[in-house]
């Protein structure tokens, strides 16, 4: 039987698969091409100027007004509320209320002079925020940074703010709810004048400017920041204002169409931070 067996000849093959098949991608029809209209604008030239111009109508936003609220905020607290003698918040994001009256929520490192008017170097890096006994929210989400050197005769300053940083009693750029923004500025000054460069985003909570590589001095252009400017429109698109001409310059939409042109001037809200530190 085992004899037998082996004089059988081997089975036969299988046949050959068909490997002929058609690929995808000669079978599928082209994907069909996503065209993106973009709105027509609905401002004009002079229009997205005063736009840009209104978010600053209350300064400049610097680490120096949320920091000297942040500090003052403290006064209200006891033993127990948020505890501790240091200007830090341990992570309580469910609060507590101290006997004044005053709300503390949220984690907060703070590391300089606790003397709001010291322009020493000072960070604070938060995530809280505070209610007074008026029920006056203070928000104070993101991180703060200013590194100072000099006096009135010359110094140069770094300063950045990054978050939202909102309070309705401390007035300015800070009374609106959802303000913030994600800045940086860095400055040097001596007995002749000062120079002074910004970067970032802007917003009073409603409106959102893009500030691109400033630059301003106080012997060019009195004061006027030069640079390009950005206004978001409706549904996320942007408004340019090429205002490397102390200012002024072409206003283009999203689609690249020129709407003419116009000028900004932020010299007032621009000179705020060197005015604050040249003391």
């Amino acid at each position: 039987m085992w004899l037998m067996l082996a004089c059988q000849p081997d089975p036969s093959p299988a046949p050959p698969s068909d490997t002929s098949t058609i690929s995808s991608s000669e079978t599928a029809e082209p994907a069909p091409e996503v065209v993106v209209e973009i709105p027509a604008p609905v401002l004009s030239a002079e229009g997205v100027a005063a736009a840009i111009e209104s978010v600053f109508v209350s300064g400049m936003p610097s680490p120096l007004l949320p920091r000297r609220i942040y500090l003052e905020s403290f006064a209200g607290r006891d033993s127990s509320c948020p505890g501790g003698k240091g200007y830090n918040l341990p992570g309580a994001f469910q609060g507590c209320v101290a006997e004044s009256g005053w709300l503390y929520a949220g984690v907060a490192e703070y590391d300089g002079s606790v003397d709001p008017d010291d322009l020493r170097d000072f960070s604070l890096l938060a995530d809280c925020y505070m209610i007074d006994p008026d029920g006056n929210w203070f928000v104070a989400a993101g991180e703060l940074l200013l590194e100072h050197s000099g006096d009135e005769n010359g110094g140069m300053l770094h300063a950045e703010l990054s978050g939202t940083y909102s309070f309705a009693p401390a007035g300015g750029w800070m009374a609106p709810a959802g303000a913030g923004a994600v800045l940086s500025q860095s400055a040097a000054w001596d007995h002749t004048g000062w120079q002074l460069a910004i970067d970032g985003v802007v917003t009073d909570g409603t409106t959102s400017v893009r500030l691109e590589d400033l630059s301003v001095s106080s012997g060019e252009c009195a004061g006027v920041p030069s640079g390009v400017y950005g206004l978001r429109g409706d549904g996320g698109y942007w408004y340019t204002l090429a205002g490397e001409d102390c200012g002024c310059g072409m206003v283009t939409w999203a689609d690249g169409s020129q709407l003419g042109e116009a000028c900004v001037d932020l010299s007032a809200a621009s000179a705020g931070l060197i005015e604050a530190v040249r003391q």
